[in-house]
């Protein structure tokens, strides 16, 4: 019977450790996607986490009715910045950029890595006009001071940004019209804010 005890009792050890390595299995891989999603360089979530988050706000904003507004910004002249000081000052630029979005905005507005140097923000509650206030005195902000220091100094950036409304439209499409909006920034100077024109539906 102690034989027969025993035997049962290391085939309980043998399941516990199983399921042990199998929890940890799983949280691995939970893990690993958490890791994937996120941008290594500024910390930031990408384009799939965006995807599931206009996804959300958009059900919101077809129930509730309410506001959500979508803003796609970019660096201006990134790539003189990558030219003159050198890749790792470029990618010191990107992180501290990424830190300056997501100080000044709300705990539940989202930051985004769209890709390169372009960033994506989306603000529930908030309309286009407002979002529009809301980038001005961020623009206005990272004008003030320098946002890295390199060796010959303070490096200052400045920024281009387009805002598009979350509506009934495919995500897809208010990505575009944002994207439309930021290169109607670019296109009139740069370091400016402009709204999806009215054709962009």
């Amino acid at each position: 019977k102690q034989h027969v005890r025993a035997v049962q009792t290391w085939d309980r050890l043998i399941d516990l450790g199983l399921d042990t390595l199998q929890g940890f299995a799983d949280l691995e891989v939970v893990f690993a996607a958490r890791r994937a999603a996120q941008d290594p360089l500024t910390g930031l979530p990408g384009r799939a986490a965006l995807q599931q988050r206009l996804q959300g706000e958009q059900s919101l904003v077809l129930r509730q009715g309410r506001m959500c507004s979508v803003v796609m910004l970019d660096i201006d002249h990134f790539k003189s910045i990558n030219d003159q000081h050198g890749h790792q000052a470029g990618d010191r630029v990107l992180a501290a950029f990424a830190r300056l979005l997501r100080g000044a905005l709300r705990p539940y507005d989202g930051v985004y890595r769209y890709g390169g140097e372009e960033f994506v923000l989306v603000l529930p509650g908030a309309t286009v006009a407002q979002a529009v206030q809301i980038i001005d005195r961020m623009r206005q902000t990272i004008v003030e001071r320098p946002l890295v220091q390199i060796q010959t100094g303070g490096l200052h950036i400045r920024f281009s940004a387009g805002v598009a409304a979350l509506n009934e439209r495919a995500i897809a499409q208010t990505l575009r019209c944002a994207d439309a909006a930021l290169y109607h920034a670019k296109a009139e100077g740069r370091d400016q804010v402009r709204l999806e024109r009215g054709h962009c539906a």
